[in-house]
């Protein structure tokens, strides 16, 4: 009986870490890293965790605007070349 009850209670909490590791692995971290700290400090690392995946989502995000603004830039650069390039040929003629 109080095997049992070891065994559950085991399984609780080693159901904190489980799932620490698993949202870790999931953004590119490290599983067993993850599974350590969250058996070691089981609420901490659901904070610490949340935290920096935040933070990456937030980098990834301003990447990919940035990207996108110096794509937009380079397009209009080529539209002056473009246009530029077409007045010459008709003023040529």
């Amino acid at each position: 009986m109080i095997f049992d009850f070891f065994l559950v209670a085991l399984a609780f909490y080693l159901a904190i870490p489980g799932v620490v590791a698993y949202a870790a692995a999931s953004y590119g971290r490290s599983f067993w890293f993850w599974f350590a700290m969250g058996v070691f400090l089981p609420i901490i690392s659901h904070f610490w965790l949340g935290v920096l995946i935040a933070r990456d989502i937030r980098a990834k995000k301003l990447i990919a605007m940035m990207k996108k603004e110096d794509i937009e830039y380079m397009e209009g650069e080529i539209r002056k070349l473009e246009v530029r390039d077409s007045t010459r040929r008709v003023s040529s003629n």
